[in-house]
């Protein structure tokens, strides 16, 4: 049995060890890694951690049981905070005064992928206390596609029950002044405002209402982008906090990694979905009545949808009609006749996120000259 030993990148521990769990080692931090390879895997899903009830002996590698059942390399982790005290059950990988630990696995698990120069895309999946974690290490992943899974999970921990970031600031930091630990952890473990070009899925039981309230809300009113997200928000009361059954998240994970089928066709009791990134696909109807031009949506439009249209006369906006549900503009032009070029611009952003002032921009001609 070959396990336990250190090692200074994830290659070198992988080929040492096979399935066994190892260690690497990374500014001083030993950081236990899991990881079941499998032959000719173009994909990689990397799991996070929930809550350690600390039961047992520690490294815990949770959802090691889902490894059998993909295709795809495995890479597990366990947060080193869990080594340092036996009284943390949740440290969102934040580190201590000077070592972030998500960063430092960011640039690790990325030397990785560079070094491997096979996958073709990587999916990070965390729920809880995972998810903070994961949309970290997301931002530090250059070398393959990245898709961030997460499920009713804290993404500000100091929104979280106060406990847990005060018995972790105690054994990490050495207080339990909030202030001083604010000082240390208010970006590594406040994920609102958060910008990333890979492609976010977000699923919220909306019964887990800590969650949906302090945590799933602020964050899609603060999304920046510009990647692709999805917000899923499903009903399940009885299921509350609790990540979704086993083999629905497999599921979901083999949809994600053929993408060949839409992962809302999986989790039951769907609500509704949020989208920001895709191209809206809107077609426009265009009309000019003596000196009136007219856009008008010709599709039906979604109730998170607020559109903005701008006049261009001759390269030049003249005419601003503000964000609003309406689906047509129209504007009066006094001396139409005179005008060479002309065109309206339209706007798209989503009513329920307060960062986004754009999602899509078109530029739509009239179809003849004035």
């Amino acid at each position: 049995m070959k396990q336990g030993k250190v090692f200074f990148d994830i290659k070198s521990g992988l080929e040492y060890s096979g399935e066994e769990p190892f260690y690497v080692s990374k500014s001083g931090i030993i950081y236990p890694i899991k990881f079941y390879e499998k032959p000719n895997s173009k994909s990689l899903i990397v799991f996070f951690p929930g809550m350690n009830n600390r039961g047992g002996p520690v490294p815990v590698f949770m959802r090691s049981t889902f490894a059998n059942q993909l295709e795809s390399d495995v890479l597990i982790l366990s947060d080193p905070a869990m080594i340092y005290d036996k009284d943390i059950t949740i440290a969102w990988f934040a580190g201590n005064k000077d070592t972030h630990f998500a960063t430092d696995l960011g640039v690790l698990i990325d030397n990785y992928i560079k070094d491997k120069n096979t996958y073709k895309n990587i999916v990070l999946y965390g729920t809880s206390a995972g998810g903070i974690p994961a949309l970290n290490i997301a931002t530090t992943i250059n070398s393959a596609p990245v898709t961030t899974v997460i499920g009713n999970a804290q993404t500000d921990a100091f929104s979280y029950w106060k406990k847990y970031i005060l018995d972790m600031s105690k054994a990490m930091i050495g207080t339990t002044d909030i202030n001083e630990i604010k000082k240390i952890y208010s970006k590594r473990v406040n994920t609102n405002n958060y910008a990333c070009s890979h492609n976010l899925i977000f699923m919220q039981n909306v019964d887990d209402r800590h969650h949906y309230e302090n945590h799933y809300l602020p964050f899609i009113k603060t999304y920046q982008g510009p990647g692709k997200a999805d917000f899923i928000e499903y009903s399940d009361p009885e299921l509350g906090h609790n990540p979704l059954p086993k083999e629905t998240e497999i599921e979901i994970l083999k949809s994600i990694l053929l993408e060949n089928k839409k992962t809302e066709s999986i989790i039951p009791n769907i609500k509704k979905i949020r989208r920001i990134g895709d191209k809206s696909a809107y077609s426009f109807k265009t009309t000019i009545n003596e000196s009136t031009v007219t856009a008008e949506i010709e599709n039906k439009v979604s109730d998170d949808d607020e559109f903005a249209f701008y006049l261009i006369e001759n390269g030049k906006k003249t005419q601003t009609i503000w964000y609003q549900k309406n689906k047509k503009a129209s504007f009066n032009i006094k001396n139409i006749n005179e005008i060479k070029k002309l065109s309206i611009i339209f706007f798209i952003k989503k009513n329920w996120n307060e960062k986004l002032r754009i999602i899509e921009k078109r530029d739509v001609f009239f179809d003849r000259n004035v």
